[in-house]
């Protein structure tokens, strides 16, 4: 980072952290009002996008299940692999698109869907919060059932003894298949909306830049490092997650 002296001004060129330096400024109320409306919407769109994104790769990671040598189809570890995935990219693009939360901004996603799409839309959260959710049947999703837990009397001439079936749809094919192209849809709206947002908010502080020394006053102290973002961990993978032993400080984490 260097420093220039400008009309008297402290001027710092270097990485600044937008979010720390606006995290407690109104979005109604003050001269950044529109500056910080803007950057909430775009951090909220980058947000959503990543849990697209992951969901994609959830979707894509089935390609690599655990199978039979002998047989070429799946191996009873394959299968639960495939439940666990199906389970975290359902949740993950409900989140994205379905759920509401005071720590982001939901972004209109639905708007850019056609009426087929809503409809998809519609029954693969319907799935989510009746089935995966919360235990339900789900005789009325995507040709159901998907869960029965059933007692049957077993009876011959000498006695009688209960067996307890019990059905799990780990997942469906066509239900898959919604659920891909609704995450490629909202992909393609997040990529366009957060682009959007971007533009917007390079043209309010080139503005800030030039009409409002106040700017400079609120993001020069919020230096944004790396190291210290990551905790002084190498820069994450393209899930952008970091794996911890138990009671490791994040200081300490790897990716």
């Amino acid at each position: 980072m260097t420093e220039l002296s400008h009309a008297g001004t402290i001027v710092r060129y270097g990485a600044f952290d937008l979010t720390l330096a606006f995290a407690n400024a109104s979005l109604k109320e003050g001269r950044f009002a529109p500056l910080v409306r803007v950057l909430r919407n775009l951090e909220s769109s980058l947000s959503i996008r990543a849990d697209l994104e992951e969901a994609k790769q959830a979707i894509e990671a089935c390609q690599f299940l655990p199978t039979d040598e002998t047989t070429g189809k799946p191996t009873e570890a394959g299968h639960i692999f495939m439940e666990a995935v199906f389970v975290h990219e359902l949740m993950l693009y409900c989140r994205a698109v379905h759920s509401s939360t005071k720590a982001r901004h939901k972004i209109d996603v639905l708007g850019s869907f056609t009426a087929a799409e809503k409809t998809f839309h519609t029954a693969v959260t319907a799935l989510r919060d009746s089935v995966v959710a919360h235990y339900g049947r789900g005789d009325s999703q995507f040709g159901g059932p998907w869960n029965h837990d059933h007692v049957v009397l077993r009876r011959n001439v000498f006695a009688f003894e209960f067996s307890y079936p019990h059905m799990r749809a780990a997942t469906k094919g066509e239900v898959s298949q919604s659920l891909l192209m609704l995450i490629e849809k909202s992909l393609t709206r997040m990529v366009e909306y957060g682009t959007k947002k971007q533009h917007e908010l390079a043209a309010l502080i080139r503005t800030s830049l030039d009409q409002d020394d106040e700017f400079l006053k609120v993001v020069s102290p919020h230096i944004f490092s790396e190291e210290q973002f990551f905790g002084f961990a190498h820069p994450p993978g393209s899930a952008s997650r970091f794996s911890l032993p138990k009671g490791t400080p994040l200081s300490k984490a790897q990716d």
